[in-house]
């Protein structure tokens, strides 16, 4: 059985962290190799600001859903906002000096699969658990309703 968690917040810098600390207190427990829980903080913290910042404009009548969970050995978050989305294929030159502008450039560094769907409104994060998790240690650690979004090839 897959264990998921879906929740919602508004577009608000302030409710970044307290998503990030959710999803993260519940994986913690997991296998990690020293830096991967860094590593998944520092991607969920960009990928959620970029959807109330880039996405919803921090209009705090519009929705960021996150929706995460372990599957088959992988944690998974995907982040959806209300915004019209990007084309991810359109790359600028990172400035790595810049203010801005790196958040991408990050989450691809940190994740070991980055995707995002057609309208360019949700991402999709994933790191590889070291040690595969068993079906009882994905069970124990998310205890969610719903089931995760699966695509075709992890069916």
């Amino acid at each position: 059985m897959t264990a998921t968690k879906v929740f919602r917040f508004a577009s608000c810098l302030g409710n970044i962290e307290k998503a990030v600390e959710q999803i993260l207190d519940e994986v913690r427990t997991l296998p990690w190799e020293p830096m991967d829980l860094d590593f998944i903080k520092l991607a969920l913290i960009e990928a959620l600001v970029n959807s109330v910042v880039h996405g919803n404009k921090e209009h705090p009548d519009k929705w960021v859903t996150v929706c995460y969970g372990v599957v088959g050995g992988r944690f998974l978050m995907e982040a959806t906002d209300e915004g019209p989305g990007f084309n991810p294929d359109v790359r600028k030159d990172y400035d790595l000096l810049s203010e801005t502008g790196r958040g991408l450039l990050l989450i691809r560094a940190a994740m070991d699969e980055v995707t995002f769907n057609q309208k360019g409104n949700s991402i999709r994060l994933v790191k590889f658990i070291p040690q595969a998790a068993s079906s009882s240690m994905e069970a124990n650690c998310l205890r969610g309703d719903g089931a995760f979004p699966l695509r075709k090839e992890e069916q």
